[in-house]
């Protein structure tokens, strides 16, 4: 694997239909294509060593100069200390002709930024690499998309360069044109549906999602990504809008006066933005932690062993455990029992779409844990966020089930597992 600056692949190594068939592959460098609900996931990959990965995602292109499928910043993949996965922009196949700008956004019907989501969890798995230890990386729209692909990952670092932050809110002719060829049932923007209205915004998922980490690198002289973008997510953040500052636990802004005019980050500027990302990421966190397994036999595999608990994020599971609506025995039963009491854990699984979904419900807040099995191993893990519900993709026959360990905001620790199900092979009863 050369270090020197790497040469635009113009054929794929491969072209799958589905994740599964991703997996099976083995992962090289240089150029590949995915098919995950009905979009065309266009990719280039180039390996470095080591467990970081960085996702570059591209922004708008120009109709007459720029061809899809477009990876901006490939050429700088040298400069990343990790792995770098470029992933075209799927809605703009939808009118190579027209089409210039499409946030990963998808269709009115199909969410292709929870499918982007799904394939770079799948290349992090493959490299041994939690979603922790993942840098999304984009401007403009690809900025948009980095934001949104940080918190559809859950805990993902987002660095934002002169992002759009709601699309909505954008130039009205580009948004006219997206909305007429990607949402054509829908009659303007007037017609969209609350659920697409919320896909539409990643200042809203970003706050939404509690784990995801954002370098904001802004502009003051883009006057309309200033204030129509930037400022929103600032102040509903609570961060300093007339000075870079690293004083929000998540939240990190990098200001600077450019020229009057919408645009990428000054190439001057990209190693410190690279640095402030590299700190950003491992704030509060051990990146030297293994992931449990590996989706792939290419990954890392962990002994076993939860991740070290610096953080509620990579707390270790905790003691107390309900299990199939009763308390295990032990000498701190009632004490057990008592926690069952207060937690009202309730846990639903069910296979979708070759997916394994996990769904715990609790009467308070709380922060969530899922531990996959495949018959007796543990094989994958989502780290404690305030989401209640895990997805994993399913490739092989078996019994998969999962744990759930909750953390509640007392500090309380209770754990439950789902019920087993038969993924492939003969048709088996839930147990």
């Amino acid at each position: 694997m050369s270090e020197q600056k790497p040469v635009f692949p113009e054929t794929k190594w491969g072209e799958f239909d589905s994740l599964a068939d991703l997996r099976r592959a083995t992962l090289q460098e240089g150029r590949f294509s995915v098919t995950l609900d009905g979009g065309r996931f266009e990719a280039c990959y180039w390996p470095k060593p080591g467990k970081r990965l960085y996702v570059l995602l591209s922004g708008a292109r120009d109709l007459k100069t720029k061809a899809w499928p477009n990876f901006d910043r490939w050429s700088w993949a040298p400069l990343f200390p990790g792995s770098v996965l470029c992933i075209a922009d799927p809605t703009l196949a939808l009118d190579t002709t027209r089409l210039r700008i499409g946030w990963y956004a998808g269709t009115a019907t199909q969410d292709w930024t929870q499918s982007l989501a799904d394939l770079v969890r799948q290349v992090s798995h493959t490299i041994g690499a939690f979603s922790s230890q993942v840098i999304c990386y984009g401007s403009s729209a690809g900025g948009f998309g980095a934001l949104a692909l940080a918190a559809r990952l859950g805990d993902a670092t987002a660095v934002a360069i002169n992002p759009q932050t709601d699309v909505l809110k954008y130039h009205v002719r580009p948004v006219r044109q997206f909305l007429k060829l990607a949402f054509p049932d829908q009659d303007g923007k007037e017609a969209l549906t609350p659920e697409q209205r919320l896909r539409l915004s990643a200042l809203e998922a970003v706050l939404a999602a509690t784990q995801v980490k954002c370098l904001l690198v802004q502009n003051r002289k883009d006057l309309h990504h200033y204030r129509e973008h930037f400022t929103p997510l600032a102040k509903r953040a609570g961060v300093d809008l007339r000075r870079s500052t690293r004083t929000h636990p998540r939240i990190w802004t990098m200001l600077y006066d450019g020229t009057a005019k919408h645009g990428p980050e000054p190439r001057n500027m990209v190693v410190d933005i690279i640095a402030a990302a590299e700190a950003l990421c491992r704030q509060g966190r051990d990146d030297d932690a293994s992931p449990l397994a590996s989706a792939s036999p290419q990954g890392a595999t962990h002994g076993g062993k939860p991740p070290l608990a610096k953080t509620a994020a990579q707390a270790a599971p905790p003691e107390t455990l309900v299990q199939q609506g009763s308390v295990q025995e032990g000498k701190d039963a009632e004490q057990k029992q008592d926690a069952l009491d207060r937690s009202e854990l309730e846990i639903e699984a069910r296979i979708q779409d070759r997916h394994l979904v996990v769904r715990a419900k609790m009467q308070r807040p709380a922060q969530y844990s899922f531990y996959l099995y495949k018959d007796q191993e543990r094989i994958a893990v989502q780290k404690y966020a305030e989401s209640n519900e895990a997805r994993w993709p399913l490739d092989t026959e078996g019994t998969y089930w999962a744990k759930v360990y909750v953390l509640g905001p007392d500090g309380t620790k209770i754990s439950g597992r789902s019920r087993s199900l038969q993924f492939g092979g003969p048709t088996r009863r839930p147990s």
